[in-house]
């Protein structure tokens, strides 16, 4: 026997699924420093009762399981959806005219859109007063966070206003907004031992729960940590329904 080595590296897709159990097109999900999988069996351990120390004498094996982690690098729309259940948004260019809001002394109040291309004007609720930029109030255009100064006097405490200004655009995603779904994940790796030589996994129907946690804060680079079940899948070959591997002998 040939010995045989396996270090992985290579890249990971994921696709819905249609009813058939076919792929409908794979997106790469970018850098991922870990892919792994678990396996177990479910058992029933029955003790004998005629020795006194209640040995195990008989196990009998009801189920397979298929556990399966990932973790991903990139903090893109698709990858926060997959994570967190959620749908994605482009907010295209807008305009805003006479937004509600409500100001306090000393304290800041967002407006409902961020990265402002321009802020036009903040008025009082009726449009009759229009309060100085930069002594009334100043804004932050990336975040569009309005702030009013503790000392100023000209925008009473809990003063309806109203503001106007344009975004730019951004992407948002909408967590927890859709029902979770089963996924194909493939991944198309090098074993770095024999060559690079091509392994692909073909993960037919896995049900991932959603992050357990994010770290927004750190000192580190952050990610989104994934663990799944592998099911079962009916609509596969007869013998190859959890998950396939396939491998190319090094030259």
């Amino acid at each position: 026997m040939a010995d045989r080595y396996y270090r992985g590296q290579g890249k990971v897709y994921v696709a819905e699924r249609s009813t058939a159990g076919v792929p409908l097109g794979f997106r790469w999900i970018g850098n991922c420093p870990i892919l792994r999988t678990r396996s177990q069996t479910n058992k029933i351990d029955h003790q004998e009762s005629y020795t006194g120390r209640s040995l195990t004498d008989l196990v009998i094996e009801t189920g397979q399981k298929v556990m399966l982690t990932t973790q991903l690098e990139f903090f893109d729309q698709e990858n926060l959806a997959l994570a967190l259940y959620g749908t994605t948004l482009d907010q295209a260019t807008l305009t805003v005219t006479s937004e509600a809001l409500i100001g306090y002394r000393g304290k800041s109040t967002p407006v409902r859109h961020i990265n402002l291309s321009a802020f036009t004007s903040l008025t009082n609720d009726d449009a009759t007063t229009t309060y100085v930029s930069g002594t009334d109030y100043t804004v932050d255009l990336k975040t569009g966070l309005i702030s009013i100064p503790a000392t100023g006097t000209a925008i009473t405490e809990g003063q309806a206003l109203r503001a106007n200004y344009a975004t730019a655009g951004y992407e948002k995603t909408a967590t927890f907004s859709r029902a979770n779904r089963n996924i194909w994940i493939r991944f198309e790796g090098l074993n770095t031992a024999e060559n690079d030589s091509p392994v692909v996994l073909d993960f037919y129907k896995v049900r991932l729960e959603p992050a357990a946690s994010i770290d927004w804060i750190g000192n580190e680079l952050s990610s989104l940590e994934l663990e799944g079940e592998v099911l079962y899948d009916a609509l596969q070959p007869d013998g190859d329904r959890f998950y396939r591997e396939r491998q190319l002998v090094a030259a």
